[in-house]
């Protein structure tokens, strides 16, 4: 696994294997919900609810990160307040930019 992305991995679900499914309904969820969620979401689940709110996919080597549309987030049950998230976009913030600066940093040592 790519450094940086095992890095955002541990911070945003250090429960988890990397290898865990790419969606987990909710229990509550009805037959017709989920069928309601994966036509909103153009039935596609999977970079985008990898991180449940941000997904991430390699692209040539590199990880491409996306956000969830709000109302799959919200009917997924899984929407926090922007109060708790903050903290967790500050500490993402700040791991995407020391792998930017270690790559700057390497690539002018060759």
């Amino acid at each position: 696994m790519h450094k940086s992305k095992t890095a955002v991995y541990e911070m945003m679900r250090p429960a988890e294997a990397p290898d865990h499914p790419l969606v987990e309904w909710q229990d509550s969820l009805t037959a017709d919900e989920k069928s309601m969620l994966a036509c909103i979401n153009a039935g596609n689940f999977e970079p985008t609810t990898q991180f449940c709110k941000i997904g991430y996919q390699e692209v040539q080597g590199e990880v491409a990160f996306s956000m969830m549309h709000p109302c799959i987030s919200y009917l997924l049950h899984s929407y926090s307040p922007f109060s708790e998230f903050k903290p967790t976009n500050s500490g993402f913030l700040k791991k995407l930019n020391q792998d930017y600066n270690d790559y700057h940093a390497k690539k002018n040592v060759y």
